[in-house]
């Protein structure tokens, strides 16, 4: 949440940034849609990682629905479902006369993977446990935990297509993170370098102003999600921090997702390339550079590409130094 609002990567090392008090208060580019109503929604409650400060205090105008907000029945300790809170957040906006951005954040697809009762016709799926975990899932309720999710979107969408504002509207999922773990359809990287910590999907959907499809397997974070939308809609927008438009294609060839670890005693950093992926301490030791499609991704090869291990070097000790320096230096009244 944090990194998508701000386009800043989380660089603390003492738990979160949305934590720290001295660093709440940031620029975001969600305030340069000017004349658009604004909402956050959340199965649950807002009070964790003081989340509700981080949006209270930079989204100017905010209407927040959380747990207490709706009709729907608490289902666990993350509130309403999924499927139930896609249908309060459209009965809400369907009913809105200006332009709105709304974000949705799921919370379902995590332990205890409750599926309630009043699910629109959604079917639990048995499947052999060694095709589970082929796939990349540790039990069959996780797997359907993550179907439910998909048919919960599926079924936002049936009914998104039925208002109004829905051929005027840019409608973008992505993951926070990912999990640890190994899957058969993977590329050897993401297991062996444990890139599926990080590794997660991002889909525009706007079939009123996009025709067609594409894919781009090229990096990209969640810095660059907010700079992308505001592109997208045409909206004239300051960015102090570090994300880039993913559609501009003057980036092409110079894409790269900024990595952390979080480990107490050093914090690792790095960056992901097209090709390789560095990995270093935060202090400059033990820096690795990796061949993301080798077979043996594993092996550090920076004797074999030392140009390129210097390049990534710099490139992800610049990106930690400035983002530390932002975190304390990025509110907006300082770019009034």
């Amino acid at each position: 949440v944090f990194t998508t609002i701000t386009g800043l990567p989380d660089v603390e090392t003492d738990r979160t940034a949305s934590r720290n008090p001295m660093v709440v208060r940031q620029h975001t580019i969600v305030d340069a849609f000017k004349g658009y109503e604004k909402f956050y929604f959340l199965g649950g409650s807002l009070n964790w990682a003081n989340i509700r400060g981080l949006l209270m205090r930079n989204i100017e105008g905010l209407e927040i629905h959380e747990e207490g907000s709706y009709r729907a029945p608490r289902v666990d300790v993350w509130g309403i479902s999924d499927l139930h809170l896609f249908e309060e957040a459209n009965n809400i906006i369907r009913e809105k006369v200006k332009p709105f951005f709304a974000i949705i954040q799921t919370s379902g697809n995590h332990r205890p993977y409750t599926i309630p009762e009043d699910n629109r016709g959604f079917r639990l799926r048995k499947e052999d446990e060694k095709k589970i975990k082929d796939a990349g899932f540790i039990s069959e309720e996780e797997f359907n935990s993550f179907r439910f999710m998909d048919h919960a979107i599926g079924h936002f969408i049936k009914q998104a297509k039925k208002e109004k504002y829905f051929a005027n509207t840019i409608f973008v999922f992505y993951g926070d993170h990912g999990l640890p773990g190994h899957a058969r359809h993977m590329n050897r990287a993401e297991d062996q370098l444990t890139l599926t910590t990080f590794h997660v999907p991002l889909l525009i959907y706007a079939p009123g102003l996009l025709k067609g499809g594409q894919v781009d397997d090229k990096p990209a974070s969640e810095v660059d999600v907010m700079p992308m939308i505001a592109s997208l809609a045409g909206i004239p927008y300051l960015n102090n921090t570090l994300g880039r438009n993913l559609l501009d294609p003057k980036f092409a060839g110079r894409r790269y997702a900024f990595t952390m670890y979080h480990f107490p005693a050093m914090p690792q950093i790095g960056v992901i390339g097209e090709e390789f992926v560095l990995t270093m301490n935060a202090d400059g030791t033990r820096r690795r550079l990796h061949d993301y499609h080798s077979d043996s991704p594993r092996e550090n090869v920076e004797s074999m590409h030392p140009g390129e291990a210097d390049k990534m070097e710099a490139l992800a000790l610049g990106l930690h130094e400035t983002a530390k320096y932002l975190l304390y230096n990025n509110r907006p009244e300082n770019f009034r």
